[in-house]
């Protein structure tokens, strides 16, 4: 897994301006990323002490290791950005009726034309021919310009080289700012990063789509009466049940809730059950399918059973990008005939 450990200060630097990112002036972040991939580090350490982002000390003697007599401005660190996006540019006529997070690797083609341009593509296009590429994300920044987030799965000493590499594809297609952030897998992202692709579109993965299921928790919904399960509905009991409820607690999370609802079993209780979705990477559930089982013995749905049998009960690793598609098929648009295909 990639690493920071013992990485040369150019590398470093690189992950100062992850970090500098949205708390910079935009042209000032460019030029700097450039300078880096050029072999220039001493001229990017001299565009962040010009238009300095937040700094701790060892931001401080990074920048001092090619800059020795500067003395950059800054305060202690990494404060989370107030930057939002959104997966289309909201200027558009039809941005009020996409959903807050897209994925578009498989998207219908009117839905892929209606949130994606000739940019994008020359983005996707650089991106895809990349060692170690494993997806890329495209977020609209609510002031304006459209913000690139890259996952790498590659030394650390290559995320400046890649990042220029998707730049300069951006520039050539007319791009106003070429904003690309550059990570590598599992060495984590800074709050901006995190926010971007929170509120993004995924435009092209490594991996291949492999189709989310929603679980279901209850045998029938009544318009009056509301969710029940039936009298015969299957129990388990013994290893088994604490197996799965390990299973099920260990999914990763894709959209967290404080919102409780109704202990349909036992009404008198109140609105204890959690509702929380998470994920192994193929199927999505919330955490109202532990409750019931953890409380009554109430089996999960017989497909997500089957699928935790299958892994022997260990969740297998769920990355970003499998996260995002589950998120992603949560909020599918379901309209027969959404705006974008007028």
């Amino acid at each position: 897994m990639p690493t920071y450990f013992a990485a040369p200060p150019e590398a470093l630097l690189h992950r100062l301006l992850l970090r500098a990112a949205g708390s910079m002036p935009d042209e000032s972040l460019v030029r700097a990323r450039v300078a880096l991939a050029a072999g220039d580090p001493a001229g990017a350490a001299a565009v962040l002490a010009q238009t300095p982002p937040v700094l701790d000390m060892d931001d401080r003697r990074l920048l001092g290791t090619y800059l020795p007599d500067a003395r950059p401005a800054g305060s202690p660190a990494d404060p989370a950005p107030e930057h939002t996006f959104t997966p289309a540019d909201p200027r558009s006529e039809w941005a009020a009726q996409m959903p807050p997070v897209l994925d578009l690797t498989t998207a219908p083609e009117p839905l892929r034309a209606a949130a994606a341009d000739a940019v994008d593509d020359a983005a996707t296009a650089a991106a895809a021919g990349l060692r170690g590429a494993v997806g890329l994300w495209r977020a609209w920044r609510s002031d304006g310009p459209r913000v690139y987030v890259l996952e790498l799965d590659a030394p650390v000493t290559e995320l400046a080289a890649a990042t220029a590499e998707v730049m300069r594809a951006l520039t050539d297609a007319g791009a106003a700012v070429a904003l690309v952030e550059t990570y590598a897998t599992g060495t984590g992202t800074p709050a901006y990063q995190q926010r971007a692709k929170l509120s993004a579109a995924l435009l092209w993965a490594r991996d291949a789509l492999v189709g989310v299921e929603l679980v279901r928790v209850f045998d029938s919904v009544d318009a009056e009466t509301g969710p029940a399960f039936d009298a015969d509905h299957e129990q388990l009991h013994g290893p088994e049940r604490r197996r799965l409820l390990r299973y099920l607690d260990s999914g990763a999370g894709v959209l967290e809730t404080t919102e409780l609802m109704v202990d349909v079993v036992e009404p008198e209780r109140g609105a204890v059950v959690p509702m929380s979705y998470r994920t192994d990477g193929d199927y999505v559930w919330t955490d109202t399918v532990g409750y019931y089982l953890r409380e009554y013995g109430l089996a999960p749905d017989p497909d997500l059973v089957r699928q935790a049998r299958r892994n022997a009960y260990v969740v297998p690793e769920v990355g970003p990008i499998a996260v995002h598609r589950a998120l992603a098929e949560l909020f599918r648009p379901v309209e027969p005939e959404p705006v974008w295909t007028a």
